[in-house]
């Protein structure tokens, strides 16, 4: 029997002392998930990835 590698990458975004939230990586999908203290605070917004910053990250 052949074993799954699964392959994770995660990077937590702070903006100042505030977890904003989790990037991640699994075998080539990325996913980011905003955290819910991040979420209730009245002045949070929301970020904005464009495509060739995700390129970067990838390299």
């Amino acid at each position: 029997m052949s074993e799954l590698i699964i392959e994770e990458r995660r990077l937590v975004v702070y903006i100042n002392d505030d977890i904003v939230g989790e990037l991640r990586e699994q075998n080539g999908l990325w996913a980011f998930e905003y955290a819910l203290d991040w979420l209730s605070k009245p002045n949070a917004f929301p970020l904005k990835f464009n495509s060739k910053q995700m390129d970067l990250l990838r390299r």
